[in-house]
């Protein structure tokens, strides 16, 4: 590892010196600093690095370096050295931990590369996947967050050209890589050990082998302010020892100066109170009226301590009637201009507090108000700042003075300590290069905790941990969706390419092969947990492990272990739109990280009252809030909107999340790899689509999916009765006008979008089925398709779906399509018909559009008289059961409705068998997930529910040797599926063996209960099949 010492005889190299002419306007100044003169091997070597560096040092020219030497080695030997023409050829990534340090980055680069023709893309949370496809082949360097290239990179295998995007990164910039000892920090090291793996194997695929083939492909430098164990994160990243660079707080361009203050307070609540009342005697003390800023432990934090300061300021100025506290330090232009700021702002926070020279910045604001705070702060005209910790890591902002009001905050339901990391990294916002010949730094803590930051400069940095172990389901099964880990060996290889490894390999005292059968341990007992859920299948004699489509959904929209479970376990049990919502609303993805503040029960509790389903009682739980809050970011008729943002972001914020447990949960239902009956599908498919859609499934907000319609057009229509998708299709140019206004020109955009959506047609018809086959009753879908003239960008993936069930909520029929490529398709499925039951309902409608649904029932007549008399054996067995056979058309185009009735009887109980062709299917766990191939369409359009085939089948008494065997009428061996309708049971089925030499049987106990008829089981089921 490169020292202080060694790194000095580097220091003030002259950048002509070290980059050609054509590069020497990326770099704005004459000399690298001794800190960055010290890591020139990111630009004179394709070596890893990894750099440990005070906040300040001008960490990020490092970046820049390894960029353009990458850029050399395109055009050094080029006649036009510009990449327009010729492009990068592999891509560049750079990875943050927040979203403003990325926007940050990214303008910043955008700009500074231009000149070499170099495309810069931000991969955001506002990006999708269509976005990224569109962007992939122009792109040069991607600035992302960790959240996101975790996504792409997972979403990538379904999505073409994005398949192969790990493969096609040769360099790696990883900011902040000391992040991955944070809570999100599993997503951290995820990503870039899917990064590491996947380029490794992409070596290897020219033949090698693991040891003797380091990452060759993939050039990683990592860059940090706070590392304990650098040789472990080293290791990790397979970087040379002499491209391990760490420097001390010696090497700030602007030295640091750091002060400890001690309070005390009658309880640990009370501090905050304290520190109000001393930050102005603080920044007046230390600041020297330079631009400050003040880290509170929350966001009600900086609003109170703002406050307080200006109410004491205003004091002091009735005193002094011409000296304002902050002010008096600014030329009357500039107090001008912060009057006229002021007046832009819309927050009456910020209009009070602006002229005075103080601001706050927090999530509670606008984004616009955020940019106008900031600007002004880089111009010093604000010389007092109240912001959260976050600041430290998002926008650059530096101040001569930083004020740590509080080292305790309120966080996972207690109060604790800041990391001794976060506290370095708010110091590290004191001194601005250039400007300042120190900056200074006052933390602000209790009396009992004063000896812990009296120094903190001193100490050693801290150790940084992997969090992987909590999440090792999730992960593993990410990469065997990306058919990364294909068997338990490639799992093992994979966990040993992780930091976790790096970390539990240095911690275990033990001989290399126990190590070794910890990993073994580890991986076995996450892909044990997989395999019970269904979420992939596992060969336990050979090892083998692929994905199911649970499996593959889990992956491609990040959802959690704990998640699946939640939906496998809660989704099919509820029985109204409120418990579905409750239900989406309690996953970890939307509940993680949300607390219950003191000063928001008051607004939760009154938007409660206004509420379609209203929590029962008082707001308390976190669930409570996300299911609240997601309503009203639905809902039209109550706002959170106001001088708060808070409630109004983290609904937004709640949206995005809820987004992906929702596109999940349709494609769980969708593909039947999630079973439950056909009123929870119906009503999970409203709210789903309707949070995707941020709008109400029934009410005005269904309009928002017009983006041309404003917020005033919304209840304009809704009064005059136009309330749903269909009303406002036939509504006419006049009554448009009359409505909307005789000036605008928004129903010809609005009539655009509709004729993007797909219109259904549903005929029913329904006959008594063949001699041979009266039992079953036989359905045909018929779709026509007009919409891919229609359609372009991400619209062309329009699917439709079409669901079906009984009386009795049993799911018969769950079908999904291509709206766009099927000029026609023809769906076939059959089911037992039972006399008990006289309707079976129908949905047809498309898996991300509300408002265009078509509901139907369909009721039986004189069919079953017609059957009863054609099969006397299986009326007398099903106790008067029959089958009829329908046909539905379902058509998307301009087609009018038309829908012909018949009836139709089902069972409580029924055996029925389907052939199927050559193919033998395991039965299925009954937890979750029980689609057999990882194809996203079902083989099978139907898969009743049943506890256990044990229930209905009857046991054979000859050559069993334990399975269940029943007689084919065919003669042959054929494989086929046993199937049974259990009205209150979710949906599952168990594929058995049919052999026709198994023609005897002895009924058990359970099943002669059933069955009351006396006669000979072999009859029976030769009559049925």
């Amino acid at each position: 590892m490169a020292t202080n010492a060694q790194n000095d005889a580097a220091e003030g190299i002259e950048v002509s010196s070290i980059l050609p002419d054509y590069l020497r306007p990326a770099i704005s100044f004459d000399k690298f600093n001794r800190m960055q003169s010290g890591c020139l091997e990111t630009w004179n070597t394709d070596d890893n690095v990894l750099i440990n560096a005070p906040t300040g040092t001008g960490k990020t020219v490092c970046f820049e370096l390894a960029v353009l030497r990458h850029i050399n080695k395109k055009l050094a030997g080029a006649p036009r050295k510009n990449l327009r023409s010729t492009g990068l050829g592999s891509k560049i990534v750079y990875i943050a931990p927040l979203k403003s340090l990325c926007s940050e980055r990214f303008m910043e680069w955008r700009e500074k590369f231009s000149f070499l023709g170099m495309n810069v893309e931000l991969v955001s949370g506002d990006s999708t996947l269509a976005d990224f496809e569109d962007t992939l082949s122009k792109t040069d360097l991607f600035v992302t967050t960790a959240e996101m290239w975790d996504t792409v990179t997972r979403g990538g295998i379904f999505e073409g050209s994005a398949a192969n995007i790990c493969s096609q990164v040769s360099l790696l910039l990883v900011d902040e890589v000391h992040q991955i000892g944070d809570k999100r920090g599993l997503v951290y090291e995820s990503v870039v050990t899917r990064m590491l793996v996947t380029n490794r194997n992409a070596s290897l695929s020219v033949g090698s082998n693991y040891d003797s083939n380091p990452v060759a492909s993939l050039r990683v430098v990592a860059v940090s302010a706070t590392i304990g164990n650098m040789h472990d994160v080293a290791s990790w990243l397979n970087v040379p020892v002499s491209c391990i660079k760490r420097f001390d707080e010696t090497y700030r361009p602007v030295s640091l100066q750091h002060h400890a203050l001690g309070y005390t307070a009658p309880n640990p609540w009370l501090y905050g109170r304290v520190y109000e009342k001393q930050i102005l005697r603080v920044v007046l003390q230390y600041g020297a009226g330079k631009p400050a800023i003040v880290f509170c432990t929350s966001r009600n934090q900086t609003v109170s301590s703002a406050q307080a300061v200006l109410a004491q300021i205003q004091d002091r100025t009735k005193t002094n009637r011409n000296r304002n506290t902050f002010t008096s330090f600014l030329y009357r232009e500039q107090r001008e201009k912060l009057e006229t700021f002021s007046s832009r702002c819309d927050d009456a926070l910020l209009q009070s507090l602006l002229p005075h020279g103080i601001a706050v910045h927090n999530a509670d604001m606008s984004q616009s108000n955020r940019r106008i705070v900031e600007e002004l702060f880089r111009e010093s005209l604000i010389l007092c700042l109240f912001s959260t910790s976050t600041l430290a890591q998002g926008v650059n902002l530096p101040a001569r003075l930083v004020v740590i009001a509080g080292t305790t905050v309120y966080h996972e339901g207690r109060l604790q300590e800041y990391s001794r990391t976060k506290i370095l990294q708010m110091c590290g916002r004191a001194g601005r290069n250039g400007l300042d010949t120190h900056g200074v730094a006052v933390v602000m803590t209790a009396r009992s905790n004063l000896r812990l930051y009296a120094n903190i400069s001193a100490g050693e940095a801290e150790i940084v941990e992997s969090q992987l172990s909590s999440h090792m389901e999730c992960i593993l099964n990410a990469e065997i969706a990306r058919h990364l880990i294909t068997d338990v060996p490639t799992a093992i290889h994979y966990l040993k390419s992780t930091f976790y490894w790096v970390k539990m390999s240095t911690s275990l005292s033990s001989e290399i092969s126990e190590v070794s059968n910890e990993a073994i341990r580890v991986v076995e007992n996450s892909i044990k947990k997989l395999a019970a859920l269904n979420l992939i299948r596992y060969d336990e004699d050979l090892f083998g492990i692929e994905s199911t489509i649970a499996g593959l959904c889990m992956a491609k929209h990040c959802i959690s272990f704990e998640t699946m479970r939640h939906l496998g376990e809660r989704l099919p049990q509820a029985k109204s739109l409120s418990q579905v919502l409750r239900v989406i609303s309690s996953s970890a993805e939307l509940v993680d990280g949300v607390y219950v503040r003191r000063t928001e029960k008051k607004k939760l509790n009154e938007a409660n009252q206004f509420l379609r389903m209203p929590v029962s009682g008082k707001v308390s739980e976190a669930v409570d809030k996300v299911f609240i809050l997601l309503q009203i970011a639905i809902s039209e008729r109550h706002s959170v909107n106001g001088q708060n943002f808070s409630l109004k972001n983290e609904a937004q914020r709640l949206l995005r999340s809820a987004s992906r447990v929702c596109n999940c949960v349709i494609n769980l239902l969708l593909s039947q790899a999630l079973r439950a009956p056909y009123a929870t599908v119906v009503m999970a498919l409203q709210v789903s689509r309707g949070l995707l859609n941020k709008c109400s499934w029934d009410g005005p907000t269904v309009f928002r999916q017009f983006s041309s319609l404003s917020p005033s057009h919304v209840p304009a229509l809704w009064k005059r009765g136009v309330n749903s998708v269909c009303k406002l299709a036939a509504l006419s140019t006049q009554d448009a006008a009359d409505i909307l206004g005789e000036h605008t020109n928004v129903m010809p955009r609005v009539r655009q979008k509709l004729r993007r959506l797909p219109k259904f047609t549903v005929e029913i018809e329904s006959h008594a089925a063949d001699k041979n086959r009266s039992e079953v009753l036989t359905i045909t879908v018929d779709v026509a398709s007009q919409l891919g003239n229609e359609l372009s960008g991400k619209e062309n993936s329009l699917h439709g779906f079409i669901i079906a069930g009984s009386v009795k909520q049993d799911l018969i029929l769950c079908e999904r399509f291509d709206l766009v490529e099927c000029s026609q398709k023809r769906i076939t499925f059959q089911m037992p018909v039972d006399s008990s039951s006289n309707c079976i309902n129908v949905m047809v409608g498309c898996d991300n559009v509300v408002g265009v649904d078509w509901f139907g029932s369909h009721f039986a007549s004189n069919v079953s008289k017609v059957l009863d008399r054609n099969k006397p054996m299986a009326k007398n067995f099903l106790n008067g059961r029959s089958h009829s056979a329908f046909r539905i058309s379902v058509t998307a185009g301009r087609v009018s409705k038309k829908l012909s009735h018949s009836s139709l009887r089902h069972s409580e109980k029924m055996l029925a068998k389907f052939l199927e062709e050559k193919e033998v299917h395991h039965s299925v766990a009954k937890p979750l997930c029980t689609a057999p191939a990882s194809d996203p369409q079902p083989r099978h359009p139907f898969r009743y529910s049943l506890s256990s085939v044990e229930e209905v089948l009857p046991s054979f008494s000859k050559g069993t040797e334990g399975k269940k065997r029943v007689a084919s009428v065919y003669g042959t061996r054929c494989e086929g599926v046993a199937l049974s309708v259990i009205p209150e049971s979710a949906v599952c089925a168990q594929r058995v063996v049919l052999d026709p030499s198994a023609t005897t049987c002895d009924a058990s106990p359970k099943t002669s209960s059933i069955y009351s008829e006396g006669r000979e089981y072999d009859s029976v089921f030769r009559s049925l099949f």
